[in-house]
């Protein structure tokens, strides 16, 4: 999924999700994400070819730990599809 290392605090930066579908008639593109101490959260992305694309906001990566990724897209038709779940780790500072 990504190959850089991802800090708390992180904001402004583009996090790109392969799902490796058609993605060309979906209505709506998101990411659902578990934080760390298992809250759950929803990131509204933009397609790019294959790709969900999110810019981390302001207190998306507020806690250290695991970040569990899956992509969501609703199409057209009423159809609803679920990517793999990634794991994206996020670190404290100076780690």
């Amino acid at each position: 999924m990504v190959e850089i290392k991802w800090y708390v605090g992180t904001v402004g930066v583009k996090l790109s999700v392969e799902t490796k579908q058609d993605l060309s008639n979906a209505i709506q593109v998101s990411l659902l994400v578990k934080k760390p101490d298992g809250t759950q959260v929803e990131w509204v992305g933009t397609v790019n070819g294959t790709k969900i694309e999110y810019i981390v906001q302001q207190g998306d990566f507020d806690q250290a730990g695991i970040y569990k990724i899956q992509a969501k897209v609703t199409f057209a038709d009423g159809a609803v599809w679920y990517g793999n779940t990634d794991v994206l780790v996020i670190y404290e500072l100076f780690e």
